[in-house]
């Protein structure tokens, strides 16, 4: 029997013993699972990693670092600059219109979304050509109507 005075016969410095269902130090890793120890990796093994590599832990055709094999992740800065810019200078609402088209397209569909930019350029030109003939043709008619009136 073990006592503070007696100390333990097994060889243990616990005072209660260590029995076979108790270990010797119950902080340390477990060396082997419910079902034993794993056998070791041979290089005949279909399963075993090939010398120096690290393993993989994705599932089979996952995609790498979250894009799906095949694509390239997409940089959404042009399609917004397009819109910002449409929306401050001269409110084109076509050219934001294609802006937000091709943003929303730019994941699924790159050369459907590079044709509503291209185009949203084409048609924001276009309606800049048209604001400045605008501001021309009011400044002229207004400059014209007051240098017309005689005192």
């Amino acid at each position: 029997m073990t006592s503070p005075n007696n100390p333990p016969t097994d060889g243990s410095n616990e005072p209660y013993g260590s029995g076979p269902g108790s270990p010797s130090d119950p902080y340390a890793a477990p060396s082997g699972g419910p079902f034993g120890s794993p056998a070791p990796a041979s290089a005949s093994s279909p399963y075993a990693a090939p010398a120096g590599a690290t393993p993989s832990y994705q599932a089979p055709g996952a995609p790498q670092d979250g894009v799906a094999p095949g694509f390239a992740p997409v940089s959404k800065t042009k399609w917004i600059v397009q819109i910002i810019v449409a929306a401050v200078c001269f409110f084109n609402i076509v050219t934001i219109i294609l802006g937000i088209l091709g943003l929303t397209k730019a994941d699924t569909d790159l050369p459907t979304a590079n044709k509503y930019y291209k185009w949203g350029w084409i048609v924001y030109a276009i309606w800049l050509v048209l604001a400045i003939l605008a501001y021309v043709l009011l400044f002229a008619s207004v400059f014209a109507a007051s240098s017309t009136s005689s005192y």
